[in-house]
């Protein structure tokens, strides 16, 4: 190197300068080219590539597929995913549930909660009745199809397993919210309804409005308590919403609920509950359900473990 050179001001030979800046730069960019690329042959990808893009393609997250082929995949999920992110696999990352961006919450301003029939009900009612009394509960809403169709799905989110059941209702009314409590109390009976539904909190729409029906129990007595949500709060029964953007993998906004059955509301019950949760460390919500609730709970409501590879959340998994 010149930099020292007390002849390089006269000296005709090639020159050679040390710049310390242009040489971290350097290193920099041969420490960056080293790690690019994946150490897998061509086999390795394509064995990959048929274990995963399957199952991307109904519906599975990298977390699920990874978790459940641990020993046939041999890579961690990171490196999974830069792998589909990379093209190398036959699914992309437009098949991704999660690709698509979400777009911001409009802000509204909350009105006051005029009706006093509520009065017990409300959501400071439930604050101070759940910091009395050790209780789980359990988040109700309604999904609707197409807003010409009078059909409507109703969920119930056990929140503590973050199982979500799925039951479909003829028309958006509190009469057949009723009744579908009052099938659901003859096929578990009041004491099982009364252990697996002790609390109920949902929002203010008129298909729960009435309250003593909800709550009166078939055989006499109280069966559950409801609470409500505080106008425009949804965000007070979050957990029962994010889970409903799993039934929007497969039955997306704008799809008519109208030739739904009741065992298409239940297949979609097993496969949402039947995938694995980052939030679970690896395991579904019906794995960690089952060793809580009473097993009558699940043979009565035809409750089913489905296959990790046969998990599909996709608008395929409807269609006979």
């Amino acid at each position: 190197m010149c930099n020292g050179c007390a002849k390089r001001g006269y000296c005709r030979l090639e020159k050679h300068f040390y710049d310390a800046k242009k040489a971290h730069l350097a290193y920099c960019d041969t420490l960056v080219q080293s790690r690019n690329g994946f150490d897998l042959t061509l086999y390795d990808i394509t064995r990959i590539n048929s274990i995963v893009s399957p199952r991307i393609k109904k519906g599975q997250s990298l977390y699920h597929i990874a978790k459940n082929n641990e020993s046939g995949l041999n890579i961690s999920e990171s490196t999974l995913r830069r792998l589909v992110m990379a093209g190398e696999m036959d699914a992309g990352i437009i098949d991704l549930p999660q690709a698509v961006k979400r777009r911001k919450r409009k802000v509204r301003t909350a009105p006051k909660l005029k009706s006093i029939r509520k009065t017990g009900h409300l959501y400071s009612d439930f604050r101070k009745y759940i910091s009395e009394n050790d209780i789980p509960v359990v988040q109700m809403d309604c999904v609707e199809g197409k807003k010409e169709d009078s059909q409507v799905l109703l969920t119930l989110y056990f929140t503590q397993f973050h199982m979500q059941l799925v039951f479909k209702l003829k028309e958006h009314t509190a009469k057949c919210v009723k009744e579908l409590f009052d099938s659901l109390e003859r096929k578990l009976g009041k004491e099982l309804f009364a252990i697996c539904f002790p609390l109920i909190l949902t929002d203010n729409g008129h298909e729960f409005s009435d309250i003593d029906g909800l709550e009166n129990s078939l055989f006499g007595g109280k069966r559950t308590k409801i609470f409500f949500c505080e106008p425009n709060r949804s965000d007070q029964k979050g957990q029962c919403e994010n889970n409903h953007k799993l039934i929007r993998t497969i039955l997306p906004k704008g799809v008519s609920f109208k030739n739904l059955t009741v065992s298409d509301a239940l297949l979609v019950t097993n496969h949402i509950n039947s995938y694995v949760r980052k939030s679970l460390f690896g395991k579904s919500p019906y794995e960690i359900a089952i060793t809580t609730l009473p097993k009558e709970f699940f043979t009565k409501l035809k409750l089913k473990i489905i296959s990790e590879s046969d998990v599909n959340l996709t608008p395929k998994l409807l269609k006979h």
